[in-house]
């Protein structure tokens, strides 16, 4: 800004430095303006992913229920289950059948009991001794 002689202000440069001002602060509105539109598209967008999320999980958790109420059976239905296969393949228990399954049960008890020194023959007294 120069002055005059008189001390006055010159009109010319204050009507440039107010008139960029003005250019300037236009410029600035408008990239205000920008940047709020912006900011508006983003807040949308995370609004959408945030509702797809949501939608994505209760999808995955009606699977989970899905999965557990035709998946997960009480401890009485495996039971039962096993039982019924039992005795479908099961031979019906007969008074023969118990006998077998006790000398069975037998012959291991004995067999655990016999003590085998290699090298060593065995004579006939001994081959009958039981602990």
């Amino acid at each position: 800004v120069s002055t005059q002689s008189t001390g006055k202000l010159n009109k010319n440069p204050l009507a440039q430095i107010v008139n960029s001002l003005v250019s300037l602060i236009e410029q600035n509105v408008e990239l205000c303006k920008c940047a709020a539109g912006k900011m508006d598209q983003l807040k949308s967008d995370k609004i959408a992913d945030q509702k797809l999320l949501i939608e994505l999980q209760k999808n995955q958790i009606n699977s989970v229920q899905e999965t557990v109420k035709s998946e997960m059976k009480s401890w009485a239905d495996v039971v039962k289950k096993n039982v019924n296969l039992n005795q479908r393949n099961a031979k019906p228990l007969t008074e023969n059948s118990v006998k077998q399954a006790v000398r069975a049960v037998n012959e291991e008890k004995k067999r655990s009991k016999n003590l085998m020194i290699y090298g060593w023959q065995e004579k006939e007294k001994e081959a009958d001794f039981e602990v």
